[in-house]
């Protein structure tokens, strides 16, 4: 995800939009629109796609997710991000990103 000067918290999220289209997401202190696609599914092991938070520019981000069955209902996933930003954008997309799936972690927990 590219670093555009976005911030604020986001406690709250809601996603709406399908792979192709152009995504909104909304959070309690700001908006924006990504967009990207699906490159590659393969269920239940991969998911590969490419996403942008700059929906008029043609530079994205290429994002792989690899899932692995661990057992006992627990599943690892590596995630990696890969594009044309700085190493500096990469290590704060990676905090965000980090904050985002601990969040997730939480309400998982608590449903």
């Amino acid at each position: 995800m590219s670093s555009s000067g976005r911030s604020g918290p986001s406690p709250s999220a809601s996603r709406t939009g399908s792979a192709g289209a152009n995504p909104t997401c909304r959070c309690r202190a700001f908006r924006w629109t990504w967009k990207g696609e699906y490159q590659e599914v393969v269920e239940p092991e991969r998911l590969v796609f490419t996403l942008s938070d700059q929906p008029g520019d043609d530079a994205y981000e290429l994002i792989t997710v690899v899932l692995t069955d661990l057992g006992d209902g627990r599943t690892e996933m590596l995630f990696q991000q890969r594009g044309r930003m700085s190493a500096e954008q990469y290590e704060r997309a990676g905090q965000g990103w980090s904050s985002f799936f601990d969040r997730v972690a939480e309400r998982l927990v608590g449903a």
